[in-house]
């Protein structure tokens, strides 16, 4: 059962992390991403033209095939509002209150392990436009120094390839950033890695026009 709520509002209680990172299954869909992006990339800067956004997002939609045997079956978990509610809610028009809502800017799913967290966060990241928004998964252990300042930004940059004229596009674009498995982040030294900014402070998100971030996480 997944246990969904406003961010930060809870997240004093899940630091600090010190979970070691488990093997998954699920390959992380950014390394699948870069296989193809990395073919356009070359193609594209060998005919001296200049690389669009558009064009990085549609390299990344045309591997979404990848996931159509994974989610031809998958059918979205239940949630609850807290560990104690009785009523059951869908997931789906869940996050799209979220999405539409204009004031709330990050949302946090938490549930026990194995309750698929990672795999609806797969399935919300599967294409880059969902719910007139454009849509970027990230798993936070791949991530170096996670909470340091721009951490999260200096990722998506590397990660997908956007050079800095497709990252100011970026910032004008309504956005989700998925951030997946906080849970499994290591904190190497407690004194010097506690993040002492939130991570829309310390990435400067509120520069954005219209970006949110949905954390998941372990209860």
């Amino acid at each position: 059962m997944f246990h969904i709520s406003d961010f930060p509002h809870e997240i004093e209680y899940l630091h600090p992390m010190e979970q070691k990172l488990e093997v998954c299954g699920v390959l992380p869909a950014s390394i699948l991403q870069m296989l193809a992006l990395s073919i356009n990339i070359v193609t594209l800067k060998l005919a001296k033209e200049p690389l669009k956004l558009d064009l990085h997002l549609d390299a990344l939609d045309g591997l979404s095939f990848i996931y159509d045997e994974f989610f031809a079956s998958y059918v979205p978990p239940s949630v609850k509002v807290h560990p104690n509610a009785r009523d059951l809610l869908d997931i789906k028009e869940e996050t799209e209150a979220f999405v539409q809502d204009p004031v709330r800017k990050v949302l946090l799913f938490a549930a026990p392990a194995g309750a698929g967290k990672t795999a609806y966060a797969l399935f919300l990241a599967k294409r880059t436009r969902y719910l007139e928004r454009l849509w970027l998964f990230i798993s936070l252990p791949s991530v170096s120094e996670p909470f340091a300042k721009n951490s999260l930004v200096e990722h998506v940059v590397k990660t997908f390839g956007f050079d800095e004229a497709q990252l100011d596009e970026l910032k004008r674009r309504p956005l989700v950033l998925i951030l997946d498995s906080l849970d499994e982040v290591q904190i190497k030294d407690k004194q010097e890695e506690q993040p002492v900014q939130s991570w829309w402070d310390a990435n400067g998100f509120e520069q954005w026009d219209d970006a949110k971030l949905i954390v998941t996480c372990r209860q």
